[in-house]
């Protein structure tokens, strides 16, 4: 197994940044999951409607798929934050990558109230931009 150099140092701001943007998206995806279960409430009342009750099921199901996309997302961009704050170089990268894809889709399922998809495409550029001053710790891999 090859050899890691680890930094001394890590992208914190780059870190901080894609988190929050992260928690704006999986926040989102909660409160439309929220918003399942107030329609599916308010189809189970109207159950005598067939019409009504139709369109609100198909309504409540788009806004399931919709909610879980969020909540997916969110998790997998606060994952990448994460890979970014582990101070090796290839995962720095590799997590910034992951941040600004999943912030970018993000956009077309709310990007977390917008403001979440935002932070995430700055801490994810942040990420790929950043370059550490010293390489200087050496981390050996663990024997087989």
């Amino acid at each position: 197994m090859p050899t890691t150099y680890k930094p001394l140092e890590k992208p914190t701001a780059a870190f901080v940044i894609s988190l929050i943007g992260g928690i704006l998206i999986l926040i989102e995806g909660l409160i439309l999951g929220l918003l399942v279960f107030i329609a599916g409430g308010i189809t189970a009342s109207l159950g005598g409607m067939p019409s009504v009750g139709i369109a609100l099921a198909v309504t409540g199901i788009l806004i399931i798929v919709y909610g879980l996309m969020a909540i997916a997302l969110g998790i997998l961009t606060i994952y990448g934050a994460f890979k970014m704050n582990t101070g090796i170089l290839s995962e720095i990268r590799k997590g910034g990558i992951i941040v600004l894809i999943c912030s970018i889709v993000s956009f077309f399922f709310g990007g977390g109230f917008l403001l979440g998809m935002i932070l995430g495409i700055i801490g994810g550029i942040l990420a790929l931009i950043w370059r550490p001053t010293i390489m200087t710790q050496r981390v050996q891999p663990p024997p087989p």
